[in-house]
């Protein structure tokens, strides 16, 4: 088995898994130590079930995840994996939240997919081949204006003790129409779709991201981070993050800067 047919089975499976709990509702959540996320039970079962898939058929790959089963490798691929992205959103019943795997080998991106469990849509995207939805290609919006065009803003809890809600407000008086859904993975996915122009993020960590950068990328898009220099997955560090169609990208980046 291939390794993106292997993450194609393995988000699937978890999808259906994630869909039933949440139609089932009554959820539980636990404040993370030390921060102010959130955590399910699902959040640990679907990354567990990810994580094993990946070690029973590729052990010696490396692992970035969001609940503590990272791993080094022994060889140059590396996975990404954020079970829930939007937990806050799963909890409470919000059908916008989303799982998110990508594969790295060295320093490259080679594919990304990203689920929507309750609407039954899986985007994804390989290195070179374009990007899809549900396997139906698809390409970022030809907006030229960003006075034109919708924004998707976003900043992760951890991020808050930097300042990170502070710039996401005064982003909220520069653009002119601006929605907060509460899935970076999401948000990235509507930029490649050609919903949105762009979506900015402040705050984010590599499985939050992975799996959209190349989703955008390959649909067309480009996506930086707010300094405008390329996204390094691999140095720790929180990471924010411009995602556009290309053409509001450089306008966008300039307010950014002014903040």
């Amino acid at each position: 088995m291939e390794r993106k047919e292997l993450a194609d089975n393995l988000i699937k499976q978890a999808s259906r898994r994630i869909k039933e709990v949440y139609l089932r509702g009554g959820i539980d959540a636990v404040q993370k130590e030390g921060g102010r996320s959130i955590v399910t039970e699902l959040d640990k079962e679907i990354e567990g079930f990810i994580i094993k898939g990946i070690r029973d058929n590729f052990p010696q790959d490396g692992i970035i995840a969001e609940e503590g089963g990272s791993k080094n490798g022994q060889n140059d691929f590396k996975w990404f994996i954020d079970p829930i992205d939007g937990t806050r959103n799963f909890v409470f019943g919000i059908p916008f939240f989303s799982i998110s795997i990508a594969l790295t080998q060295g320093q490259e991106l080679k594919f990304g997919l990203i689920s929507d469990p309750v609407q039954g849509i899986i985007f994804e995207a390989e290195r070179g081949k374009g990007a899809y939805k549900n396997n139906v290609p698809i390409k970022t919006s030809s907006i030229l204006k960003l006075g034109d065009a919708i924004s998707l803003l976003g900043f992760t809890a951890s991020g808050v003790d930097l300042g990170h809600d502070k710039k996401t407000a005064k982003l909220l008086e520069r653009l002119v129409r601006v929605r907060i859904l509460g899935s970076a993975a999401l948000n990235f996915c509507l930029v490649a779709e050609g919903h949105v122009a762009s979506a900015i993020g402040f705050g984010f960590h590599s499985w939050d991201i992975a799996a959209g950068i190349i989703i955008v990328e390959e649909a067309g898009g480009r996506i930086t981070n707010d300094r405008g220099e390329s996204v390094d997955l691999f140095n720790g560090d929180l990471v924010s993050v411009v995602a556009s169609n290309g053409t509001v990208h450089d306008k966008l980046l300039s307010i950014i800067s002014e903040l």
